[in-house]
C-alpha cells in the first residue's frame, strides 16, 4: 500500500502535466494562426500599395514628341470629356424640368436635380483629386 500512494500521485501529476502541455500547444497553434493571418493581411496591403503605384505610374516616354504628348493627355482628356458630358446632362435635366414646371423656383429645381447619386459622384471625385492625394503626400513626408 505504501508504494501505491506515490504511484497514484505520479499518475495524477503526469495527467496534469500532459493537460498543461496540451494547453500550451493549443495556445502556440492559436498564436501561429494569428501570426499567419497577420502575415497574409500584411502581404495583401503590400500588394494593394504596389497596385496603386502601378495605377498612378505614368507611361514611360517613347522619345517621339507627339506620341508622348498624346499619351500624357489621355487621362485629362477623358476626365474633361466626362465632366462636360455630366454638365450637359444636368443642363438638359434642368431645362426639361424648367419647361415642364415653369413656376418652380430655382432652389426647388436644383434640389430635384441634385440627387443621392450626384452626391456620391461628387464626393468620390473630390476625395480622389484632393483627399487621397493630399493624404498620400502627407504619408510620404
Amino acid at each position: 500500500m505504501g508504494s501505491l500512494v506515490p504511484e497514484i500521485f505520479k499518475m495524477v501529476r503526469d495527467r496534469t502535466d500532459q493537460a498543461h502541455e496540451l494547453a500550451i500547444l493549443d495556445r502556440q497553434i492559436d498564436m501561429m494562426k494569428m501570426k499567419h493571418k497577420l502575415t497574409l493581411e500584411e502581404l495583401s496591403a503590400i500588394g494593394e500599395a504596389e497596385a496603386v503605384k502601378v495605377l498612378y505610374k505614368y507611361p514611360q516616354k517613347m522619345g517621339i514628341l507627339w506620341v508622348d504628348a498624346l499619351s500624357g493627355s489621355v487621362r485629362p482628356l477623358i476626365t474633361y470629356a466626362f465632366f462636360i458630358l455630366y454638365v450637359a446632362l444636368k443642363g438638359v435635366q434642368i431645362y426639361g424640368l424648367w419647361c415642364a414646371l415653369p413656376a418652380m423656383g430655382w432652389d426647388h429645381l436644383l434640389m430635384k436635380i441634385w440627387q443621392e447619386e450626384d452626391q456620391i459622384l461628387f464626393a468620390t471625385v473630390m476625395s480622389f483629386w484632393f483627399g487621397q492625394r493630399a493624404l498620400m503626400r502627407r504619408l510620404k513626408k
